[in-house]
């Protein structure tokens, strides 16, 4: 019961925290690349967490991560992920190209809004483009719904496994 009272904690409940938090950032990168990774090199480390009041939490999770993924091309992607009380919080993705880059997520999962720019500093003189997107339609997870609920009620094929397994 203690497990599964904490199921975020055990990689066996729930994928722990790399699937529960970074997987959103590689899906999303990998899909704007439309190819998955054919190899990753990983570290990651760990500290003892205890509670405010000094007992120690029991879990499987790492305090860091760190991935290099390597497309079929020779591409590669970085992750880096933290969950350590007191650091920074940072959770964005950028895509870096030889003429720039992009914030291809600012804030989150998803968070908007995405923007290109020219050389490798995301100066707002630098700003090429930024996304705008309508306010009913920001949220990914309610467009899917949207999506989903669409195609029930007017008989539409809808099977997004593929594109949730691979690229398309």
């Amino acid at each position: 019961m203690y497990q599964i009272k904490r199921f975020h904690s055990f990689i066996w409940l729930s994928g722990g925290c790399f699937n529960d938090f970074y997987i959103h950032h590689i899906d999303h990168l990998a899909w704007m690349k439309n190819a998955w990774p054919i190899e990753a090199q990983a570290l990651g480390g760990r500290h003892y967490k205890t509670s405010p009041a000094g007992i120690p939490y029991i879990d499987q999770n790492f305090d860091s991560y760190a991935v290099e993924y390597t497309f079929a091309d020779g591409a590669r992607m970085y992750l880096d992920g933290r969950c350590v009380t007191g650091c920074n919080d940072m959770y964005f993705s950028q895509v870096q190209g030889s003429k720039g880059i992009a914030i291809a997520s600012k804030n989150s999962d998803c968070g908007l809004p995405s923007s290109t720019y020219k050389g490798q500093n995301p100066t707002s003189a630098n700003q090429i483009w930024v996304s705008n997107v309508k306010p009913e339609e920001r949220d990914p997870y309610v467009n899917e719904w949207n999506d989903l609920t669409d195609a029930i009620r007017n008989n539409k094929p809808y099977n997004e496994v593929k594109r949730g397994s691979k690229p398309a």
